[in-house]
């Protein structure tokens, strides 16, 4: 299993504009593309906050190499769509990890 992780930093004046953007154009975009996939969001808690924003990760779950590298894909081109609205209000990095057993 593999795990795309994508973190947003928003400033908290454009929280609910960024949520509808995740409904209306991120999350049905890369359901629509990889369909096979399973996502959750979570606020990030405590010390890890910027002053002034909330962060949030947006985890895929894929089970091949090729659906994350397709998740990475529309995920690159959304985020950067997102950067180029709205600045430094919206930023973003992303991280791929592969699922290991200990």
């Amino acid at each position: 299993m593999y795990l795309y992780n994508t973190t947003f930093v928003i400033d908290e004046s454009e929280v609910d504009w960024w949520a509808d953007w995740m409904r209306r154009s991120y999350m049905p975009t890369i359901f629509e593309m990889v369909p096979n996939v399973n996502n959750e969001i979570y606020k990030v808690e405590g010390n890890a906050q910027t002053a002034g924003s909330l962060t949030f990760s947006c985890q895929w779950r894929c089970y091949t190499l090729q659906e994350l590298g397709e998740v990475e894909r529309y995920d690159k081109a959304l985020s950067k769509n997102l950067m180029d609205q709205k600045g430094e209000k919206c930023l973003t990095f992303s991280t791929m990890m592969k699922g290991v057993e200990l």
